[in-house]
């Protein structure tokens, strides 16, 4: 069996000089961020993975110190690119600073894992999703040659039409793309993990599941995904602490750039959290 561990927009964040509110700024990250890591990175899992907004402004700074605490968990981890991650930095250097390609694939026995990079690179002012020709032939290439192996594909932005919010503007991939079309050639069951809109969302269109994950900050909790030979398992973790909740009420009224979502909105109903998935035999 496999088993992952997901985690949604994280937006991990950097103190900046003369910042107001700095101390309770800095107090707030620490109880929230150090508390939700600590559940997430230590839950036993085959991989840990972030789908993108894993940091706020994209800042060197703040990769170094989330692959700090990753080196020290040992865990196995990749990443979508998410619009924050790639937005102060080329993302030339953000690949350099995680070791990972901008979209990349990895193989495993009960699963094909598929990373998109659905971000802008440096638009802070545009946080649409936009995928290009080149990246859409690759991974037309890749879901032909997964024939009919399970697909589980992770991305930062929804594809537009599936999950909660993602016909709003600039909440999905480009109304455009071909990305659903390319998507619908799969032969077989496939899963589309995705966060950006901060709100739990679960739905099913012919053979694809579309699973979007709420922000940490908004519904603190993440997914545990599970793969065996007959189904595919999600299922939601909550975190809950003491500190996490008081970092969180202190973050709240001074984390600027950062879009909270009521916590009855963003945790979904239960079956935008948890969904059994049985596979074709």
């Amino acid at each position: 069996m496999l088993r992952i561990a997901l985690t949604g927009d994280l937006h991990y964040f950097r103190l900046e000089k003369g910042q107001a509110d700095s101390e309770e700024l800095a107090e707030g990250r620490r109880l929230f961020f150090e508390t939700y890591l600590r559940a997430f990175l230590e839950y036993e899992a085959d991989w840990h993975i972030s789908i993108g907004d894993f940091t706020h402004n994209g800042h060197e700074e703040e990769f170094e110190e989330l692959n700090r605490l990753l080196k020290e968990k040992g865990v196995r981890y990749r990443m979508a690119l998410g619009n924050h991650d790639a937005q102060t930095l080329a993302k030339s250097r953000v690949a350099e600073l995680t070791g990972f390609p901008s979209y990349d694939v990895v193989h495993t026995d009960e699963a094909t894992l598929v990373f998109l990079d659905t971000a802008k690179e440096m638009s802070p002012h545009n946080w649409e999703g936009e995928i290009d020709e080149k990246q859409l032939a690759w991974l037309e290439t890749v879901i032909a040659d997964s024939g009919s192996k399970t697909l589980l594909v992770f991305a930062h932005h929804p594809v537009y039409g599936t999950t909660t919010h993602s016909t709003d503007k600039w909440l999905s991939v480009r109304p455009g793309s071909r990305l659903r079309y390319v998507l619908a050639a799969k032969d077989g069951q496939g899963v589309y993990f995705n966060g950006h809109n901060h709100v739990n969302s679960i739905v099913q269109s012919g053979h694809w599941h579309f699973v979007q994950s709420a922000a940490a900050l908004c519904h603190p909790s993440f997914k545990i995904i599970e793969v065996g030979e007959e189904y595919i398992s999600i299922r939601e973790i909550p975190v809950v602490h003491g500190d996490l909740t008081r970092g969180r009420e202190m973050l709240r009224s001074r984390f600027n750039g950062f879009a909270f979502i009521e916590a009855a909105e963003a945790q979904g109903s239960e079956g935008d959290r948890n969904r059994l998935i049985e596979l074709e035999l």
